[in-house]
């Protein structure tokens, strides 16, 4: 199955790591199963060895999820100047029920950034 999605990557301060734009559900499960699932393929398929950040778009507001000096990082950028790409890749192998590996105690941030105006209708555009 081949699997196209909208991502970056970026290397900032020393530091890379990716950004995966997700469906808000993904991030609002309760117990983030779906989410630290999620980040699991990516960093297995697409971008192995650094961390994977999921981003949702919901009416102008960003919410990220994954590492918590990666998120609060991103919490104060804007989005308009993140470099997104459409990226896709093969899933070959199914992904089997509870083989994921969820991120450290204390790892994962979520953190919320209302977008300004201008923000909001170029990132309506891209949509």
């Amino acid at each position: 199955m081949i699997t196209k999605f909208k991502g970056a990557k970026i290397v900032e301060q020393g530091v890379a790591f990716a950004i995966v734009v997700v469906q808000p559900e993904v991030v609002n499960d309760r117990d983030k199963a779906e989410a630290n699932r999620t980040i699991s393929i990516f960093q297995r398929k697409v971008f192995p060895g650094i961390p994977v950040i999921l981003m949702t778009d919901d009416v102008g507001v960003s919410r990220y999820y994954g590492r918590e000096d990666v998120v609060r990082f991103l919490a104060g950028v804007p989005v308009t100047s993140i470099p997104w790409q459409e990226f896709t890749f093969t899933e070959s192998e199914p992904s089997p029920a509870g083989s994921t590996k969820p991120l450290a105690e204390g790892a994962e941030g979520i953190r919320t950034r209302k977008r300004s105006e201008a923000e909001s209708r170029t990132a309506a555009k891209m949509r």
